[in-house]
């Protein structure tokens, strides 16, 4: 899956959710490994506590990105208390402290990866607002949110922070699912987002926010279920696929219709 997910573009990966430990500490040390090996940039989970003090900071077209990544737990399954480095768990005090260390470091703009809220819940709860909002507050910049497994809306909030200056932040709460085999009640569902930024005097600013919601049709080949992940609205405007049913298409355009509501529910635009 790493390899895969490298052959496909991917240039950092965050490792904190609820299944994080299911195999144990040495497949989560393993896994990070070959993450090194690949030269792809991990969050979330860590060899050791210089390496979770590791900063995470991208330069791109002049613009520092930095990253960080927690989970709401572990099913269950404690993270070694030789090891409290392995697994990021969420702590607001931690992350605060987190964000403050990137901000010394020059990072221009902060995203959190949070695994949080309820599965299957199309709508965030007032504990997964509550805590974004607050770490926007706190200098945060974008929250991506994971774990519900269904899309849920995203905002763009107006905060301020401890100085009394004003901070606008994007608040993604549930992204869905990119690629599983879940099926029905929009679980085979995602949502991309496109954000754009311009930085002006020192100051980065987000400018536009463009959400694309995906599909991911699965069928069968020689046997074998295969997987693709289709942009939603590009698919219906052109409809020349040869592997979708004119049932494929009905059924993607009803739901399309239904999450673009979803994804405004908060106020933000429903964009792609």
């Amino acid at each position: 899956v790493g390899d895969a997910l490298k052959d496909a573009g991917f240039d950092i990966v965050n490792l904190a959710n609820n299944h994080t430990l299911d195999r144990g500490a040495e497949a989560v040390t393993n896994a990070i490994r070959h993450w090194r090996k690949l030269g792809i940039i991990y969050t979330g989970a860590h060899l050791s506590e210089e390496d979770r003090r590791s900063i995470r900071i991208v330069d791109k077209n002049g613009i520092s990105f930095a990253f960080l990544s927690y989970t709401y737990g572990t099913n269950g399954i404690p993270v070694p208390e030789d090891k409290p480095w392995l697994v990021a768990l969420i702590d607001e005090e931690r992350i605060i402290r987190d964000i403050a260390a990137l901000r010394e470091a020059g990072a221009d703009y902060i995203v959190i990866a949070l695994h949080f809220g309820v599965e299957y819940q199309t709508m965030p709860n007032n504990d997964q607002k509550a805590l974004a909002r607050r770490l926007i507050a706190a200098g945060a910049d974008l929250i991506a949110g994971s774990h519900p497994h269904v899309i849920q809306p995203y905002e763009v909030v107006e905060t301020q922070d401890e100085s009394g200056a004003a901070r606008q932040g994007v608040i993604i709460y549930s992204m869905g699912n990119f690629i599983s085999n879940q099926r029905g009640d929009s679980k085979d569902y995602g949502v991309l987002y496109r954000i754009r930024l311009r930085k002006e005097e020192g100051v980065t600013r987000m400018t536009d926010v463009e959400p694309i919601i995906t599909w991911v049709h699965r069928y069968k080949a020689n046997g074998r279920n295969h997987y693709r992940i289709l942009p939603v609205e590009r698919v219906l405007e052109e409809r020349n696929d040869p592997l979708l049913t004119a049932a494929d298409y009905e059924q993607m355009k009803k739901n399309l219709d239904a999450l673009r509501k979803r994804l405004a529910a908060m106020g933000a635009p429903a964009g792609r």
